[in-house]
Parts: structure tokens; C-alpha cells; sequence
């Protein structure tokens, strides 16, 4: 069963709406408010969809870099008949040290994200 290219399409549409939530991330919300939210179905949303998005990016990089590595591997999967397969397996290590690293520095801008919101406050808030 080859199941890389829907896997890749779910991966391209959740990678699209995961660039959308970094960037909202970066403009104005908190990690509380996102990927440490305490409602469900936003924590998880976010987590997926940035998942989503770095999942992406590696199965465009680590692919190339693994497989010219060790060009073997490339006849050995085609002969196992399972490339999608080790196509995924192969990407899945370098998203998931991506995501943790996006969260660590997601959670540490959040101390900075109150700065600027309370001088916002300061400069635009009551008069």
C-alpha cells in the first residue's frame, strides 16, 4: 500500500494552515493562547497544523540529505516495494526535533509578547 502522496497532500493543506497560525503566533498570541492553550481543540489544532508545517519541510529536506548519504537505501526501498514508507519513516525524526524547537521558542518569546502588549497598553490604552 503506497500511501506517501495522500499523506503529502494532508501534510501540504495542514502546512498551509499552519503558516497562517505561525504567523498569528508571531503577531499577537501567547503560547497560552496557542500551542499551551487550555481549551482542547485549540492546543491540539495548533500543535497538528505546526506539525503539519515542519513535517513538510522535512519531507522536502531529509530525504535528499538521507539518500545521498547512503545511496543504497534508495534500491534497497524500491525493492521492498514499501518507498512511501521509509519516505515517511526518513522524515519523521527531523520534524519532530523541528516542532520541539519551534515550541521552545514560541514559549520563550512569550515574556516579550507582555512587554509589547503592555506598552501598547500604556501608549493607546485609557488617556
Amino acid at each position: 500500500m503506497d500511501f506517501a502522496g495522500p499523506v503529502f497532500v494532508a501534510v501540504i493543506c495542514g502546512a498551509v494552515v499552519g503558516a497562517g497560525m505561525q504567523m498569528g503566533m508571531g503577531m499577537s498570541l501567547l503560547s497560552t493562547e496557542s500551542i499551551d492553550s487550555p481549551r482542547f481543540l485549540v492546543r491540539w489544532s495548533y500543535r497538528i497544523c505546526l506539525f503539519c508545517m515542519t513535517f513538510l519541510f522535512s519531507l522536502l529536506v531529509s530525504p535528499v540529505i538521507f539518500f545521498s548519504i547512503f545511496p543504497s537505501l534508495v534500491a534497497a526501498a524500491k525493492d521492498s516495494g514499501s518507498a512511501g514508507l521509509w519516505y515517511v519513516a526518513i522524515s519523521l525524526p527531523l520534524a519532530l526535533a523541528l516542532l520541539l524547537l519551534d515550541f521552545k521558542f514560541v514559549r520563550s518569546c512569550d515574556a516579550r509578547m507582555l512587554a509589547g502588549r503592555k506598552a501598547f497598553i500604556r501608549k493607546f490604552g485609557q488617556k
